[in-house]
């Protein structure tokens, strides 16, 4: 069997949809890369950094026990929480962080059941598939994989544009471009290219840092998740001078000495001003970080829902 501590294949970032022969196209997943290696009732998941993954998703583990029957392989997929029909982030780094055993994890079991999402096959009973064109590999994996929930293929599509627009359609993370013919190569490659769907999310304004002039430098966002106001992140980018000068007096009024963010991010300095939760905004960001952050936000609307809608996707 292939080495466990593997760092998958990675895309390339490319600027727009296309469509080409060469081509073939997958939904990409807005999940946590799992690589499972299987060997007869053994299975262990372990994610992009070789770190295990294991006690975190049982369900998963169950899944591809039955939907391999016991043979031995490794497989290539992306672990999802779908939440509202869309694939969540957040909520499936609920999973990554939940103590493994623990009580927590029975309760997120349930209320946020994982789903893996399978797109490539990289062993199979002794035989190493990386340097087989990937159709073989589809078609293998195809033919092995008894797919059923939470263990799921990646279906595979002739145009990229029109997958693009239904998975922008849906709130969904992008598409994955991949060469026909290619083998599979360990790290980034140019031979997966990843276009991602620029997204939106209502948040909250829980401060605002102070430029030169006295004008807002840029809005401290926050999410609720339950009760909690939690900080994602700030952004300056699509304010203009005369919004940055009226936002300076709305706010003003409503500053006070307590952060609203909990927890409180790690901010110091006599520019941070926190405010009460009052204002919400809409952002266009890239992707979620690890750490919940939001990736490149822009703002782009003021009060587009009120302040008690603005929660985690």
């Amino acid at each position: 069997m292939v080495g466990r501590n593997l760092v998958p294949m990675e895309p390339v970032t490319w600027p727009a949809p296309f469509d080409h022969p060469d081509w073939l196209f997958q939904p990409k997943w807005d999940g946590v890369r799992i690589l499972a290696h299987v060997r007869g009732p053994e299975v262990r998941l372990i994610n992009r950094r070789g770190r295990e993954r294991t006690a975190h998703y049982p369900e998963i583990v169950e899944g591809v026990r039955a939907v391999l029957r016991g043979q031995n392989a490794v497989l290539d997929g992306e672990m999802v929480v779908f939440w509202e029909g869309r694939p969540s982030f957040p909520r499936v780094m609920r999973r990554e962080t939940a103590a493994p055993g623990g009580p927590s994890l029975a309760v997120l079991r349930r209320t946020l059941p994982a789903t893996y999402m399978v797109f490539d096959l990289l062993h199979l009973d002794g035989r190493e598939l990386i340097g087989l064109e990937l159709e073989a590999r589809q078609e293998l994996l195809r033919r092995h994989l008894v797919a059923g929930e939470p263990v799921l293929l990646t279906d595979s599509f002739d145009q990229g544009s029109r997958l693009f627009a239904a998975v922008e359609e849906r709130g969904w993370e992008g598409v994955v471009a991949k060469r026909r013919g290619s083998p599979y190569r360990f790290g980034k490659s140019p031979l997966w290219r990843k276009i991602k769907v620029r997204r939106r999310q209502p948040c909250v304004v829980g401060g605002f840092t102070v430029a030169s002039g006295g004008v807002v430098g840029s809005l401290l966002l926050g999410v609720w998740r339950e009760q909690d106001l939690m900080y994602v992140g700030r952004a300056g980018s699509g304010l203009g001078g005369e919004e940055r000068e009226a936002l300076a007096r709305v706010l003003a009024e409503t500053v006070q000495p307590e952060c609203p963010f909990d927890p409180v991010p790690r901010m110091r300095g006599p520019a941070v001003r926190w405010v009460a939760p009052l204002l919400s905004v809409l952002v266009e960001y890239g992707e979620w970080t690890e750490g919940l952050h939001l990736r490149h936000p822009v703002v782009v609307g003021f009060n587009p829902v009120p302040v008690s809608a603005c929660r985690l996707p």
